[in-house]
């Protein structure tokens, strides 16, 4: 935002951030509606339809774990990979950092000066 360079544009920034923040911004403290919104009494049919996507959503989430479970034949979830735990030794810094947690087919990319030892989370199975 620049400066206004008159009165008349400073009203007319003022005016366009004042529109914005009634009728496009979402304020958390009132439900992530607009103030608009609330004023105009619209927050239940809002709340209705927020209610009914994530419904949907969770329908079809819950859908597509079935379909996949049928894909695979077994009646039980997938496995997932086993995580690896690191510990980064930062050269400049001399101090452990404790790494995130990563899956097996995950690549730690990491300066070259930096030396990793990497050990395997006890949910690993030596297969």
């Amino acid at each position: 935002m620049q400066t206004p360079l008159s009165l008349e544009q400073a009203r007319r920034s003022v005016a366009s951030f004042v529109k914005h923040y009634n009728t496009v911004r979402l304020h958390s403290a009132i439900g992530y509606l607009t103030p608009a919104d609330k004023l105009a009494g619209q927050q239940e049919v809002i709340f209705q339809k927020r209610d009914q996507k994530l419904a949907a959503a969770r329908e079809l989430r819950r859908q597509r774990r079935a379909d996949a479970m049928q894909t695979d034949g077994s009646a039980e979830p997938r496995k997932q990979p086993a995580a690896v735990k690191t510990k980064l030794k930062c050269p400049d810094r001399g101090t452990e950092r404790p790494g995130r947690r990563f899956s097996r087919e995950t690549e730690i990319a990491m300066p070259s000066s930096w030396s990793a030892q990497v050990s395997m989370g006890p949910d690993q199975d030596d297969a």
